[in-house]
């Protein structure tokens, strides 16, 4: 497996290292570690020597010290990967980091992107976690790594329809990669969709203990965000289905997968169901 860890910034860089790292040696997977710097819009060049802060730094001596910077970090994440016996490459693009990391998923053909997470909400999440805007355009799985585990156990959410059984078959090969026990659970609206629910979480169960993959259900009856928020909180890992929103949820600045990512209390694994 090719694992692209992407770091921003932000303190939420240690999660994804450390999540990462862990992950790269317990399934012994090539890592990548990227971070994505913005690219001076070519117009300033010529602005460059002009424009001088309060410091007397022109405006290209600021780049190159942001330049300087950005290695900083690339060094400091490959030293702490090292400090966990992880081997890992560095590299550094520019341009919007979303765009950079997507382009450098596909051209690396890499199977998994993990990030970190702030705690953005609503509609700021939406345009400015990026994080969630990853998880929309993304054509591979993101793992969101707002906290840190030890990834021993994974609730597997599961919701019934046709494209779940992508996302059952990536976490029966996910679990069994790195041995973990996995909880199958879905969420029934009404104590009547019981029966459906039952039937549900059994066809995971199977497939799951076909791969001799360390397997048990639980069904709750309620509102899915908040049962997943509720019951994560037990769990190193909340792996869950992606799909395209269709036009009411963009209209409504909504997708299920986010509003989980958002809410979870352990990092949370998104897999798209139709991939591109």
């Amino acid at each position: 497996m090719k694992i692209l860890i992407c770091i921003r910034k932000s303190e939420c860089r240690h999660n994804a290292l450390e999540v990462g790292g862990k992950l790269v040696r317990a399934t012994n997977s090539e890592a990548t570690v990227l971070f994505v710097s913005p690219k001076p819009p070519e117009r300033f060049e010529e602005y460059f020597e002009a424009d001088v802060d309060l410091k007397g730094r022109s405006l290209g001596e600021r780049v190159e010290q942001s330049r300087i910077v950005d290695q900083r970090l690339l060094k400091e994440a490959k030293d702490f990967l090292t400090g966990l016996r992880v081997k890992a490459q560095v590299k550094l693009r520019q341009g919007d980091p979303v765009k950079e990391t997507i382009l450098e998923s596909v051209e690396g053909k890499y199977d998994l992107i993990i990030v970190g997470s702030r705690a953005l909400h609503g509609i700021k999440a939406r345009f400015e976690s990026f994080s969630e805007r990853l998880i929309e355009h993304a054509s591979i799985p993101v793992l969101v790594a707002s906290h840190v585990s030890t990834l021993s156990s994974i609730l597997l959410c599961v919701e019934g329809t046709e494209q779940s059984r992508i996302t059952i078959e990536y976490a029966r090969d996910f679990a069994k990669a790195i041995d973990a026990h996995v909880t199958v659970m879905t969420v029934a609206g009404q104590k009547k969709d019981m029966e459906k629910a039952q039937r549900i979480v059994q066809y995971a169960e199977s497939i799951l203990k076909e791969a001799g993959v360390s397997v048990e259900t639980t069904i709750r009856v309620g509102n899915p965000t908040e049962e997943i928020h509720n019951e994560s909180i037990k769990y190193d890992l909340v792996l869950v289905g992606s799909h395209k929103p269709g036009i009411l949820e963009t209209l409504l600045l909504k997708s299920p997968s986010i509003d989980i990512v958002e809410s979870s209390k352990a990092p949370t694994l998104v897999v798209r169901d139709e991939p591109e």
